[in-house]
């Protein structure tokens, strides 16, 4: 098992849910953050630094956040915040994306390695994000390279798993 606050973690990205802090920013990831106001934000800090009054700010008025891969679209714009971080980006992939439109939380699954279904590019992310009237979206990750475990097994067994999930997103 990894420790979700050991900075040299490479699992390591902000993680706020429930008003409980799990984990600082990383300069690795991009925050995306959605608020108890209604607003969602999309952001980057610059270093590890743990900034005590932004971690305070957002754990107080959040109402989750998560240390994502790369930003897509921001208050309806095209982002490529962090895109050069993730080569992978300019390629066709499993992608795991979500996003806002203001009213509704989107998450959706692209699968991509199979000789029929490509999966998708960052800016496929982005065309399919503006089809669907999202105007805040962030990659979250490929999507199928992640042990996922339930009940004591995993449940993503239909790839060889690369690395252990360093944060999830639950939905009910």
């Amino acid at each position: 098992m990894f420790d979700l606050l050991d900075p040299k973690s490479e699992y390591y990205g902000l993680y706020i849910a429930d008003g409980l802090y799990y984990q600082n920013s990383s300069p690795n990831f991009v925050d995306f953050i959605a608020w108890k106001d209604g607003s969602v934000s999309i952001e980057k800090v610059a270093d590890h630094t743990v900034n005590v009054p932004r971690n305070v700010k957002i754990q107080r008025d959040s109402l989750w956040g998560i240390g994502t891969s790369y930003a897509l679209l921001i208050d309806g714009d095209i982002s490529k915040l962090n895109w050069d971080v993730f080569s992978h980006s300019s390629e066709h992939h499993n992608r795991t994306i979500t996003g806002y439109d203001g009213l509704y939380w989107y998450s959706i699954i692209a699968d991509g390695r199979t000789t029929w279904d490509l999966g998708l590019t960052a800016i496929e992310e982005v065309e399919l994000c503006q089809q669907l009237g999202i105007t805040d979206a962030c990659n979250l990750d490929g999507g199928g390279s992640s042990d996922m475990w339930l009940n004591g097994k995993i449940v993503t067994g239909n790839y060889a798993a690369e690395r252990k999930i360093g944060t999830a997103l639950i939905f009910k």
